[in-house]
């Protein structure tokens, strides 16, 4: 009967009364506490705790099976050091349960003496006959002095349980994160406890018996009495620390810096995985949204409990309701008294889901009706609050943004409950500024003189948001203050949280053109260090280590400088920009290098180190010619965005250094970075010119010069270079389309097959995917002997440039007393390549790691000879001898095709002009080579951070249904604006319609220099720029490059765009066929002339859309049929208009036999590589070979032109309208010398025969 036990509930005290009253009147009543059970077994374990305080007798005591006194257990306590165990046991006469402790050498001597009912050393007893002690129900009392009375305070006596197997530590501030977590049990114990370990680290929780505490270790398991963490209390498990199982409250004490041990009151262990600090309630009515904070060490009915600060806002689990439940208790908080009364709530919103967590539920929550209809509010949502950034950016592009835009960084503590931030670099002592939130009126506030110190009450900027973080603020808009003390909201103000400082970034576009044009050592791949500088990140230059990348907070400067040089000294640097930013990689401010005069060059020469071995030429082929239309661009310094190459800003990208003539005959040009840089680094004042080295000295003593004006002394020695650009490095592309190559048959799409020399490496493969080792070409047209290993693209790292060339190592075999014979075999030879087919295990070819499958190559260097022997006679020589071998795989030598000379992290990143390799020296192409990557493209890409007029221009732009120029083109929304592709110009350009006075239309002429904003690369799609080494410049100049165009998530599938393909393959063809559309305007009456430009046009859009399409596999083979046929048919016709035109020179006297050379040779270019159709006609019928037949230069000429023509298809007898063959037209005009070079075609004897004008019929002379 549990007549001990006091009654708590008011209805059980009137039962109690009730009952006594029954049994007083002899009457029978139930009498519902009595209860009858089957004796239990006795526990192995058994705990006994004294309630808020640290008593001799508390602990674990274990179960003694060998001793039994008057059928009840013993127990005796854990025994640590020298200490005496306490015994617990069952007194008969008495009828109780005490715990006693008998001193040793009582034990010696007079054991036997001591009686079963002695109570001399009790300590602790319990009246209550039980089984077992864990079952007294009855209030224990203590012995003191000789005399039994009640404890102050409660003693627990219960049973051990078993120890949960997840156990999780957690506490408020920032500095208990680091032994946050969730604890794992481990399967032995540790001192006679279980012990915890959290996982993927050495941090551990065990018990240190003999300080009898729970201690916490964050580097491994240790035995030391103290530890990171520890909380002295007897307890079975860390889980019973916070009074769980006893209703002790043992309070964890905390290392701190100085080595102290503070007291952490809020610092806790549960049971289970750890719960969020914070949930977030978001959406539904503004009275519940905002951040409600975890109760700590207060659960409730066995789960978490959150309030919301400053108010009666509870989140809680109610066990009577079975669900989630919002609501509002008015004057209690849940978990501070007890249980609290759930009947005084009022209950706002519930979700009746079982999670262990509020978070958790995935089922919707309902609001109460009495809160009014919110359907148009979003609906209601609980959300876990995780770590808050740890850096944020605040971004504020105003008069007074230097001031408080910048870095600010998480505290270690809280205030008022969130993570406030402080900003790292203030541009003055007095200012502190930070961002915090106040509870009070739910605000978080932007503050110029630190926390809760506001200068006449009144805060830099505000915002009514209750969020976990700044960075949360999603549909508010911040108020900042102005001129006029008042507080104005601003779409412009924003903050956000700091982007992860990747793991590499590229720097490219560094060029000294000052003197000696110098592409400068700066330039390449940098590698993040693992320890932060100045609280930012640094980075280091991969392989060489030579250049640092780092911040310096006293002028809030980013810079580049070389290694060894002092960190705090910033008149060391090479290159740096003012923006305080998280990273380089997000700068948006010009980069600036320092200038100083010819003399005094030698030391900083020094410094830079190895520079690349491109000359003043080499740039000026790197840039371009400089043409009318980019002079007059008012970009800052006018220099290319691509690795300071500008290729994509050359006119028609030949890269050329002097003017010359397309295929077509045209007039093209280039742009030279050369003449517009030198304006930008020498165009500089007389003031700027001193040495930083010597600045001031041997000069006369100046009055010192206030900070302002030693600012504006350092901005004067940097002058601004707009090509420098610093990316963060994207992940290697998969697949390349690298075209127009020379030969052709290296142009096509590149695969990446792994790593080599850090890098990935590329081979050249079929639409199928597998690696092409036969020459897409004809017999006929192919260029190059195309190698069976087919071709790769690779990275060398000692030259610092990108290589493309065989797909195979070069092995020499060497053999001194042995013959080849003994330690190989072949198969093949008699003409055919001889190829390795088997190699002994100890001989000098598997010592140099020659593999099967490999081709022989030269015998002590005969290339030839050998190859028509037998495989058996080959080898049979004689010692010493040298066999050089070809082995698939990517070479290690700087043996090439063509190379991109620049240090790149892939050779797509940047648009520098790529080189060929003639007669041993390296040559730039005719037409700048595109590499790129294949990437899917976007649905829609969003425009946004553009700050000046029109604002219309931030917008989403949706795709269009066409390509233009083989690009995707963009339209936004309002469809004023559109991005598009030019090629002329080699990039992206966004126009708008009100300065183009047109509509836009997929295929139609551009005019670039009415552009609105531009960048220079190749990227495949407009949202990539950045990833492909561009920038986004806009018209008007600008001091930070801000504009941004992001990709969305929603990418075009192939079925989609191979129907994009079709309508745009669709409309080249329509426009190629339509002669109308061809023909010249203007032209003389019974004349028929090509527009030369628009065919050139026309050809350059087939030739991307049709790469576009070889790229992509497109299936439809009858549309690319008649797609060639039509290209074909328009490089014909500018083969007659460039015979048309050098016929015009010659009537006109300017033909010169240079002229008739060049028009010779770009015949031959236009049919071999544009693959033009030699019997294109005008309307009279006239052909090329009519054109050559007629006008030609002289008889070689022609032959040499005619047999040209022939070898590609031309015929020879193909008469014109009036029935003229180009024989008939040769003797027509009396030149024999025509006449016998057209014979010779079919009689090469001809060139003996005399041949002279005769007498002709009437007939004839009318014929011809």
């Amino acid at each position: 009967v549990d007549a001990a036990e006091k009654p708590q509930r008011t209805d059980s005290k009137k039962l109690a009364e009730e009952e006594d009253n029954a049994m007083l009147a002899s009457q029978w009543v139930p009498v519902p506490r009595v209860r009858c059970i089957v004796e239990p077994q006795a526990p192995e374990k058994i705990y006994i705790a004294v309630a808020g305080a640290s008593s001799p007798f508390a602990g674990i005591y274990t179960l003694t099976p060998s001793i039994v006194d008057n059928l009840r257990p013993i127990y005796k306590s854990e025994r640590f050091g020298n200490s005496t165990p306490c015994t617990l046991r069952f007194v008969p006469e008495g009828n109780c349960w005490i715990v006693e402790r008998v001193p040793q050498m009582w034990r010696k001597n007079a054991r036997t003496a001591l009686k079963p009912g002695d109570l001399r050393f009790a300590l602790a007893g319990a009246t209550y006959d039980a089984p077992h002690p864990a079952l007294v129900l009855a209030r224990w009392e203590v012995r003191e002095n000789g005399r039994w009375q009640t404890s102050p305070n409660q003693i627990f006596c219960k049973e051990v349980p078993e120890p949960p197997p997840e156990i999780s530590l957690m506490g408020p501030s920032l500095k208990h994160d680091a032994a946050s977590g969730t604890y794992v049990l481990l399967e032995e114990l540790h001192d006679g406890r279980p012990a915890y370990w959290k996982e993927g680290t050495q941090q551990h929780i065990r018990y240190h018996g003999e300080s009898r505490r729970w201690i916490v270790d964050l580097d491994g398991l240790n035995n030391t009495p103290t530890g990171a963490l520890f909380a002295d209390c007897n307890v079975p498990n860390p889980a019973e620390i916070d009074g769980h199982l006893s209703g002790e409250r043992s309070v964890w004490r905390m290392a701190s810096e100085t080595g102290k041990f503070t007291h952490e009151p809020f610092f806790a262990c549960y049971v289970g995985s750890m719960p969020a600090k914070q949930v977030y309630i978001l959406g539904g009515p503004k009275l519940l949204r905002g951040v409600y904070t975890f109760r700590f060490r207060r659960l409730f009915n066995g789960r978490p409990c959150y309030m919301k600060e400053g108010t009666s806002w509870h989140v809680w689990w109610s066990v009577r309701k079975g669900c989630w439940v919002l609501g509002q208790c008015k004057g209690s908080d849940l978990g501070a008294k007890g249980e609290p009364q759930e009947n005084s709530a009022d209950v706002a919103a519930w979700c009746r889901e079982d999670a262990l967590a509020p978070y958790d539920c995935t089922q919707p929550w309902t609001v109460s009706a009495s809160l009014g209809n919110f359907m148009k509010e979003r609906p209601l949502a609980c959300a876990s609050v995780g770590a808050p950034p740890p850096v944020i950016q605040v971004d504020f592009p105003q008069e007074n943004s230097p001031v408080m835009s910048g870095v600010y960084m998480a505290s270690d503590a809280m205030h008022k409950g969130r993570h406030y931030y402080a900003k790292q670099c203030n541009r003055t002592k007095s200012d502190e500024w930070c961002i915090y939130y106040n509870s009070s009126n739910a605000r978080w506030i932007v503050s110029r003189h630190g926390l809760d110190n506001l200068m006449h009450g009144r805060c830099e900027a505000w915002v009514s948001y209750d969020c976990p973080d700044p960075t949360c603020v999603v549909d508010s808009k911040w108020q900042v203050l102005e001129k006029n003390g008042k507080h104005l909201a601003s779409s412009y103000f924003q903050v956000c949280s700091a982007e992860e400082a990747p793991e590499t970034i590229f720097v490219h576009g560094a060029c000294d053109i000052q003197g000696d044009a110098v592409y400068l050592a700066y330039n390449g791949v940098y590698v993040r260090e693992k320890s932060l500088f100045c609280s930012r990140p640094m980075y280091r230059k991969e392989g060489t280590g030579d250049f640092l990348i780092r911040f310096w907070p006293q002028e809030q400067r980013w810079m580049i400088c070389a290694q060894g040089v002092d960190l705090d000294n910033a008149s060391m640097a090479e290159c740096s920009t003012v923006c305080d930013c998280w990273h380089p990689a997000v700068v948006e401010s010009i980069w600036c290098c320092y200038r100083q005069p010819e003399a005094k060059r030698t030391r900083a020469e020094q410094r830079r180190g190895s520079q690349s071995n491109l000359n003043k030429s080499a740039l000026e082929k790197l840039f371009g010619k400089q043409t009318k239309d980019d002079e007059e661009e008012p970009s800052i310094g006018k220099l290319s965005s691509s690795a300071g190459s500008g290729a994509g800003g050359a006119a028609d990208g030949t890269g050329k250094s002097v003017s010359g003539r397309s295929a077509s005959g045209q007039s093209v040009s280039g742009r030279s970075m050369y003449s517009v840089a030198r304006s930008a680094v020498s165009g500089i004042s007389r003031a700027t010119s001193q040495s930083r080295a010597s600045s001031g000295a041997g000069s006369e003593p100046r009055s010192p010069l206030s900070p302002r004006d030693k600012h504006k002394q350092s901005l004067n020695k940097w002058h601004p270079l707009d090509s420098i650009q610093v990316v963060a490095i994207a992940p290697a592309p998969e697949m390349l389309l690298v075209h127009p190559m020379q030969p052709p048959e290296l142009s096509g799409i590149y695969k990446m097959y792994g790593i080599h020399k850090g890098r990935p490496f590329y081979r050249l493969v079929s639409n199928d995917g597998e690696p092409l080792v036969s020459s897409p070409q004809t017999t006929d047209n192919r260029f190059l002997e195309f190698s069976e290993f087919g071709y790769c693209l690779r990275w060398h790292p000692e030259q610092g440039q990108w290589l493309l060339g065989e797909h195979a190592r070069t092995i020499y075999v060497e053999y001194h007393t042995m013959r080849p014979c003994d330690d190989l075999t072949l198969a093949g030879g008699c003409g055919k390549p001889m190829t390795v087919s088997s190699i002994s295990s100890e001989g000098p070819a598997c010592s140099q790691g020659l593999a099967l499958g490999s081709i022989l190559v030269s015998i002590d260097g005969d290339t030839e000879m050998f190859t028509y022997q037998d495989v058996g006679d080959a080898l049979q020589i004689q010692a010493p001898v040298v066999l050089e071998f070809k082995t698939p795989g990517p070479p290690d030598g700087q043996e090439g095709l063509a190379r991109l000379p620049v240090d790149t992290p892939y050779p797509s990143s940047v648009t520098s002009p790529w080189e060929m390799m003639e007669e041993g020296n390296w040559n730039s192409f005719e037409r700048p080579v595109q590499c790129r990557s294949l990437d899917a493209f976007p649905w829609s890409v969003i425009v946004s951070k553009y700050r000046r007029k029109p604002k219309e221009l931030n917008d989403q732009y949706t795709l269009m249904q066409k390509l233009h120029g083989g690009r995707p083109a963009y339209q936004s929304n309002n469809g004023r604006f559109t991005i598009c592709w030019a090629q002329d110009k080699l990039r992206w350009l966004i126009m708008d319609a009100n300065v183009m006075q047109t509509r836009f239309e997929p295929g139609a002429h551009v005019d670039s220099s009415k552009a609105t904003a531009y960048a220079k690369c190749f990227a495949p799609h407009p949202g990539s720029v950045r990833e492909h080494g561009g920038y986004w410049e806009t018209r008007t100049p600008q001091r930070k490059r801000t504009l941004q165009v992001t990709s969305s998530k929603m990418l075009l599938k192939r079925h989609e765009y191979e129907d994009m393909l079709q309508q745009t393959l669709g409309q080249l063809l329509s426009e190629a066929t339509d002669h109308e559309c061809t023909k010249l305007p203007g032209v003389q009456e019974g004349e028929q002339r090509f527009d030369a430009a628009r065919i050139n046009r026309i050809l350059r859009d087939m030739d991307l859309v049709m790469s576009e399409a070889q790229a992509h596999g497109l299936s439809n083979e009858e549309l690319l049929f008649k797609f060639r046929e039509a290209r074909r048919g328009l490089a014909g016709a500018l083969l007659l208009e460039l015979l048309h035109g050098q016929k015009d020179a010659e009537q006109a006297g300017t033909a010169t036999l240079a002229s008739w050379m060049e028009t010779l040779t770009e015949m031959r270019a236009l049919l071999r590589s544009d693959q033009a159709d030699p019997n294109t006609e005008y309307e009279d019928g006239w052909t090329a070979m009519h054109y050559v037949a007629r006008y030609g230069k002289s008889e070689a000429w022609i032959y040499d032109a005619a047999t040209t023509l022939i070898s590609f298809g031309g015929s020879i007898e193909k008469p014109t309208k009036l029935g003229l063959t180009p024989i008939l037209l040769a003797i027509g005009t009396q030149r024999l010398e025509h006449v016998r070079a057209l014979m010779r075609l079919e009689w090469p004897d001809v060139l003996a025969l005399s041949l002279r004008p005769t007498s002709t019929s009437e007939a004839d002379d009318m014929l011809l």
